[in-house]
């Protein structure tokens, strides 16, 4: 009987100490506080603040540290304290075991949970601060500290499991270690993700022992996020998270999905407005549908050395470019937005420096001087600018004016090879989101976090590297919230294709990384296919910009369909489209060579690349869960399934059609807009497509239940005419906007 009372007692004391919010409840035990929210349970136990993480059914997801959840400047938390309660955010006091006292903060959201560490004691010490749990994984993200570099030999892929940097920065120097830096992390099979918001040197280890953010030279953890949910809540928070902290996401425009053209790629730095214009025009005449170009190099004054640089604004070499603004109408009259090279870096008595120096508008040391960098580009001594001053993004966005003014309509940013060991990470994240909000072009080689560009440019990707980087980088980028990817230009650097180097090999690589290409977010060629005189290389090199331009409409809208909602759907691994399905882990590697992903809802990506593109003729092909149709050939398969060895020539589309089956295209002739709805399309789907002016939109309605009957399509207030394909019996059929088609058996 005592027994029995003294337990009513404890639950009665238990109950007391109970909690309740708005959507969460306290407990406190003797050692530890759980804290349970609708979605999942929080545990953070006093000694060595080790907390852990359960899913909503009180399954631990993400176990806690074995020796401690907080290592404050070196110290363990030795106590723990609740001090303070307030709707959805709990505070806590912590001693650590060198005495050092901190506030730790918590904010608690429905699938998320935001800590903040400042110090009470000793608050100019400074020194590492992480926060960890227990190892756990697949993980996934890192943006290109994940995809590069990787020697040609070692066994290497997008999973991060036995990744450790203490020193996590952009490119440093001569040593490339990624422009475009997340640290976002990401465990789909668990359901959980973190990212530690820090523009300075940051801390990741993800290791079968230890799952750990943090930074180096701090006193204070300012935004350390942990999501919890299915993948697409996780990249909707994520997304709403960098918004908020200050890391923008912006609205890309339809333009640079479409095929591009690189002057860098075929002339270098050599280029003019007659080699250039020429260079164009045959493009053209060969059938290219291109929609954007790059003139990065070249144009600025020969007569000085000062004033070879992007910084030289609306200043051109009179004797290479005659006549800028003739140039850019032609780039129009093709119907392509033409950008130019820009970067942050003045050389020392530049045409613009000086004004910079008076207004203070460069970055300083820590005496406050504004200091020489070195960097790639530019050669000789250069300031650059400091991105978080507000006046100095004005001043050089007024700059940037001068360029525009001539008819250029946007900039590849190309800021690289730093020599200063402590820049932000998003030096220039700043100036990009201000040109993006003015409607101006951006192709993104510089960033960290946020987006503030309309394409994701990763690193040169040329013909002496290791090839398995270029798919590789990809997925990673799209993981880490970078998937609108451009997979650099078609053939690389000019000076592996000249005629000398145009060998059996170099004419492979040049279709097999069409094809590639050709399911990226984005592509653009350089050197010209026509010059290897080869008729296969031609058709095939054609036919990949031809099928990317074909389907420019259905990847935009994609792109907008990530921009509101944060999910990677221009480029998704399949780990976040099934992660329940184990078969497809452990194969986006150099081992595998799975690479494989989706393109929106409809299309699964499986191209032939990597170091084996010389020899390889097929691959190992996983078909998810559904029907998946071959492209190429019509043929229909039920997923899940593996194709052993299943051919992928140079001259086949590496896409299968499956998920919903439907699938926004161009023309390509006469500008219409033409929906195919493919035979794995199931009975009762239905797609709204965003269309490119990225306002209007219109829906489909699949309730077809028999391939084999006739059927009919209806539109707002008529029948609809179609085609069928003869290879995959497809129905196709002009679109208009706002309207709403219904597919059905006529029946």
């Amino acid at each position: 009987m005592e027994r029995i009372k003294l337990l009513v007692i404890i639950f009665l004391l238990l109950i007391a100490a109970c909690r309740n919010h708005s959507n969460l409840k306290i407990l406190e035990a003797d050692d530890r506080y759980i804290i349970n929210t609708p979605n999942y349970q929080l545990q953070i136990i006093k000694e060595g603040f080790r907390f852990s993480f359960s899913d909503g059914e009180g399954n631990v997801i993400v176990p806690a540290h074995e020796e401690s959840g907080l290592l404050l400047l070196e110290g363990v938390p030795s106590n723990t304290d609740l001090i303070l309660e307030t709707d959805n955010h709990l505070q806590f006091q912590v001693v650590t075991s060198k005495q050092d006292t901190f506030k730790v903060h918590l904010r608690i959201a429905d699938n998320y949970v935001k800590l903040n560490v400042e110090p009470e004691s000793n608050p100019g010490r400074k020194g590492r601060m992480i926060a960890r749990t227990e190892g756990i994984g697949p993980a996934f993200g890192m943006g290109e500290h994940a995809g590069y570099p990787k020697h040609p030999y070692s066994p290497a892929g997008t999973e991060l499991t036995g990744y450790t940097n203490d020193t996590i920065l952009a490119c440093i120097g001569d040593h490339f270690v990624g422009r475009l830096v997340s640290n976002f992390v990401i465990f789909p099979q668990t359901g959980f993700a973190e990212v530690n918001v820090e523009p300075f040197v940051k801390i990741v280890h993800i290791t079968a022992d230890e799952n750990a953010q943090g930074s180096n030279l701090i006193n204070r953890i300012d935004a350390m996020y942990y999501f919890i949910g299915d993948v697409k809540t996780i990249y909707k928070e994520f997304l709403e998270a960098r918004n908020r902290e200050g890391f923008k996401v912006c609205k890309p425009k339809y333009d640079l999905f479409g095929v591009g053209w690189e002057a860098w790629g075929a002339l270098g730095w050599n280029t003019n407005q007659e080699t250039v214009t020429d260079y164009i025009n045959k493009f053209v005449r060969h059938g290219y549908p291109l929609s954007w170009g790059v003139v990065g190099s070249g144009f600025w004054p020969k007569s000085s050395p000062e004033y070879m640089a992007t910084t030289s604004f609306g200043m051109w070499d009179t004797f290479l470019y005659p006549d800028p603004q003739g140039l850019f109408e032609m780039f129009h009259q093709h119907g392509m937005k033409v950008l130019t090279g820009l970067r942050i870096a003045f050389l020392e008595g530049g045409p613009y420096t000086e004004e910079g120096l008076k207004k203070g508008y460069f970055i300083k040391d820590k005496n406050g001087n504004s200091c020489i960098i070195r960097v790639g580009f530019p050669k000789g001594k250069t300031y650059l600018l400091d991105g978080q001053n507000g006046d100095a993004v004005e001043w050089y966005v007024d700059l940037c004016q001068k360029w525009l003014d001539y008819g250029v309509d946007g900039f590849k940013e190309d800021q690289f090879g730093f020599h200063w060991d402590l820049l932000r990470d998003d030096k220039v994240d700043n100036i990009n989101e201000k040109l993006m909000d003015q409607g101006v072009y951006v192709m993104g080689r510089n960033m960290y976090l946020g987006s503030p560009a309309d394409l994701h440019r990763f690193e040169d990707f040329n013909y002496d590297h290791q090839q398995d980087r270029g798919p590789i980088s990809s997925l990673a980028l799209a993981y880490s919230g970078f998937p609108y990817v451009y997979p650099d230009v078609v053939g690389g650097a000019p000076n592996y294709a000249n005629s000398e180097r145009i060998t059996n090999r170099f004419k492979t690589y040049l279709m097999r990384l069409a094809r590639y290409a050709s399911v990226n977010p984005s592509m653009a060629y350089g050197f010209g296919p026509w010059e290897t005189g080869d008729s296969l290389v031609i058709e095939v090199c054609r036919d990949a910009a031809m099928f990317h331009a074909s389907i420019q409409p259905y990847i935009y809208d994609a792109a907008l369909k990530t921009y509101e909602s944060g999910f990677p759907y221009t480029l998704t691994p399949l780990s976040l489209v099934f992660p329940g399905d184990p078969n497809v882990y452990d194969r986006e590697d150099t081992i595998t060579r799975g690479y494989q992903w989706m393109i929106g809802e409809s299309i699964l990506a499986c191209p032939l690349y990597g170091n084996d593109y010389m020899t390889a003729t097929t691959r190992d092909i996983y078909l998810p869960e559904g029907e998946w149709m071959d492209f190429n050939t019509g043929e229909i398969f039920n997923g899940p399934d593996f194709l052993e060895d299943y051919p992928l020539p140079v001259t086949s589309t590496p896409v299968f059609i499956g998920g919903k089956g439907v699938v926004l295209k161009s023309d390509l002739s006469g500008g219409k807009l033409v929906v195919e709805v493919f035979p794995v399309s199931p009975s009762g789907t239905e797609v709204t497509f965003i269309l490119p002016d990225g306002e209007n939109g219109c829906s489909v309605a699949n309730n077809i239940q028999s391939w084999n009957d006739s059927c009919r399509i209806m539109g707002d207030t008529e029948m609809v005419e179609y085609t069928i394909n003869p290879v995959t019996t497809a129905i196709n059929f002009n679109i208009e906007p706002g309207v709403s088609y219904i597919l059905s058996n006529t029946n």
